[in-house]
């Protein structure tokens, strides 16, 4: 049994920082979802690309 507990502790920190880091993303997705539009990040890209130089 304490076995089996020392195993889930770890298991239940990564699951809960996956369901965070998720929760996080699609709230920034629903707040402002021109940032996430294919066009707008190749744009975007291209820009860095050519402020590099």
């Amino acid at each position: 049994m304490n076995n089996e507990s020392k195993r889930e502790e770890p298991r239940d920190i990564i699951t809960f920082g996956i369901n965070r880091t998720a929760i996080l993303y699609n709230k920034e997705l629903l707040s402002d979802p021109i940032k996430y539009d294919f066009q707008y990040q190749s744009d975007h890209l291209l820009f860095q690309r050519r402020r590099k130089y």
